[in-house]
């Protein structure tokens, strides 16, 4: 053992009592990311992680970040993002979300890749999400219904957009389902059932199909892989709506069949026209991209603005894929979609192994997450603020839970020496 001492203290023991004050850090970060008011609080919280993990990298002269399989992606991608916030439409603005978005995102799976290691830490990552996002739910469930939280006619909990509040709350509803459903037993089979029918009532009062049909596509892959009860039930649910869900509900929901009408429907029509001016843009420029930051959209639309459309002008794409591709070009797209292929391969070999409960609530909860976030993103762009930082985290939870067994176990430094 290392008999340095640092404030009377044995280096190692320093390091230890780092090593918590990081992760403490990390996970008050993540609990309040969605709370209004409280952006100062987060820039302290974040700053004083990094500066730990600082500090550890002065004492033990090893790299603070550790390795992980995505770190050529990620330096690729991130080369080309800075690229497009300098030869960029709009390179202000590019340079701000550069520093406001894509840094911390960054910053945040490293951080969490480092020093959250370990299924425990995980689990705790975890529950933080399922408190935040049932308060979330709660707050906004009673909003909605004194009609003090509604956008639209559409519960928006206090982050004051629906899209953003149904995005959020369907990407961590798989979690509570995969919690609920390895928690045959006891008390935590109630608490986690009771989070994930809460969250389910409040993503359906948002009236977002996008949310619906990749919240229903997560049910049904955690059911086939861990329950086919729960597939009967889910059947027999859908079936009981038209009678139990108000009209509003059930129109909004048959609207998606209208395909016949999707270009002079009110619902699609833009959104149809929105797509067809997008793919142009990219035609237009296919390598290069026009900038960083999804507002360089809302910049080239009026040139590309489809003559049968209502005349408005979006912010961005209302879909991810295309959205990164307008901005970053096809090669960072195609960067993006190896980052997310290759995660989800790696947590598909997991699932096929052998798994205790400990692990396989973990890794099924962040597989249904991230199957949320794929096909959500296919109708929508929620690729900024907190959802942004949530799919990073939720990469790096990913990459420590199908990391070989004798990384991911409990190491020297998370014990007290």
């Amino acid at each position: 053992m290392n008999s340095r001492l640092i404030f009377g203290m044995e280096r190692d023991r320093v390091v230890w009592m780092l090593e918590r004050s990081i992760r403490g850090c990390l996970v008050a970060y993540i609990f309040i990311v969605t709370i209004p008011h409280t952006a100062a609080l987060q820039s302290i919280l974040f700053s004083a992680a990094l500066l730990g993990l600082l500090i550890k990298w002065s004492l033990t002269r090893r790299i603070p970040f550790t390795r992980t399989p995505l770190d050529i992606p990620i330096l690729l991608l991130t080369m080309v993002i800075i690229y497009k916030s300098v030869a960029s439409v709009d390179p202000e603005y590019s340079r701000s979300v550069l520093f406001k978005e894509h840094f911390p995102q960054i910053f945040i799976f490293y951080l969490i890749a480092s020093v959250m290691n370990t299924p425990r830490y995980v689990q705790r990552i975890i529950l933080c999400l399922l408190i935040s996002v049932a308060i979330v739910a709660g707050i906004g469930l009673y909003g909605y219904y004194q009609g003090s939280m509604i956008k639209a006619e559409r519960a928006t909990s206090y982050f004051g957009n629906f899209g953003r509040a149904a995005f959020y709350t369907s990407m961590i509803i798989p979690m509570a389902l995969a919690q609920s459903l390895c928690n045959k037993h006891g008390w935590r089979l109630w608490v986690y059932s009771g989070v994930t029918i809460l969250c389910l009532l409040f993503m359906i009062t948002t009236l977002s199909r996008g949310a619906w049909i990749s919240t229903l596509f997560a049910i049904i892959l955690l059911s086939i892989i861990k329950s086919r009860k729960l597939l009967i039930v889910v059947f027999l649910i859908i079936l009981a709506m038209p009678w139990v869900l108000p009209h509003e509900y059930i129109e909004r929901g048959l609207s998606l069949t209208q395909v016949d009408e999707i270009t002079g429907n009110e619902q699609f029509g833009d959104r149809f026209w929105l797509w067809r001016s997008a793919i142009e843009m990219i035609r237009d420029n296919p390598l290069d991209g026009a900038g960083y930051g999804n507002r360089v959209f809302s910049k080239m639309y009026p040139y590309y603005i489809d003559s049968r459309s209502s005349g408005l002008i979006f912010e961005n794409a209302h879909n991810l894929y295309l959205q990164m591709a307008i901005e970053i070009g096809l090669p960072g797209l195609g960067l993006f979609l190896f980052i997310i292929t290759s995660v989800l391969i790696r947590v598909a070999r997991k699932i096929k192994s052998h798994l205790d409960t400990a692990i396989e609530k973990q890794i099924l909860g962040i597989a249904g997450s991230l199957a949320v976030f794929v096909i959500f993103s296919m109708s929508t762009f929620r690729y900024e603020n907190e959802i942004g930082l949530l799919f990073w985290i939720l990469v790096a939870s990913a990459v420590n839970m199908t990391r070989p067994e004798s990384v991911a176990i409990e190491t020297p430094a998370a014990t007290p020496p």
